[in-house]
């Protein structure tokens, strides 16, 4: 707790907008609004929060905060979908979707030892704050699914179509 506020005191005196404290991951209640809205939207067949899966490089394996498996006409057609949520704190930046992408590679590098069993085939971001321009723009050119949930609906801000193949995972397939 001390830890905390000496943070809290330093961004503080060094103009941080975020205090440490709010530096948290999203709550059950929103990653389970975010699951509900997957299956009735998107028609998931399944979601399961909490999901942990592994990467190739990463020493622990990533917590998925919502999974979502749609099924397709045929076991080939299925799709995994990792959403991210984020509640509260500051606007999402490039560097959060630059990280995000990061990590869904890595278990795709995963997916192809005896690592992981499968790796996702679409990303999303499903997000309480507001997303910066530059990381919509960098979401847009790699295939992230942006998502505003204003607590009562959910607003798409990037890729329409979103069950097209992704930028990401073209370039990781290569």
């Amino acid at each position: 707790r001390r830890l905390i506020e000496w943070l809290d005191d330093m961004k503080t005196f060094f103009g941080g907008q975020d205090s440490a404290s709010e530096i948290k991951g999203p709550s059950l209640a929103f990653k389970q609004k975010v699951a509900s809205w997957a299956e009735n939207y998107l028609s998931a067949e399944t979601t399961t929060i909490g999901y942990l899966a592994n990467g190739l490089s990463a020493a622990d394996p990533y917590e998925i905060d919502v999974w979502g498996h749609l099924k397709g006409e045929s076991s080939r057609n299925d799709l995994e979908i990792w959403i991210e949520c984020r509640e509260g704190g500051g606007q999402i930046v490039q560097e959060d979707i630059f990280n995000f992408v990061k990590m869904a590679v890595d278990v795709f590098e995963a997916a192809h030892t005896i690592k992981q069993e499968f790796w996702f085939d679409r990303l999303m971001m499903v997000s309480s704050v507001p997303f910066e321009d530059s990381a919509l723009s960098f979401a847009e050119q790699e295939g992230v699914v942006c998502i505003l949930s204003d607590g009562s609906g959910y607003q798409l801000l990037t890729e329409e179509n979103w069950r097209l193949k992704p930028s990401w995972l073209r370039k990781a397939e290569n």
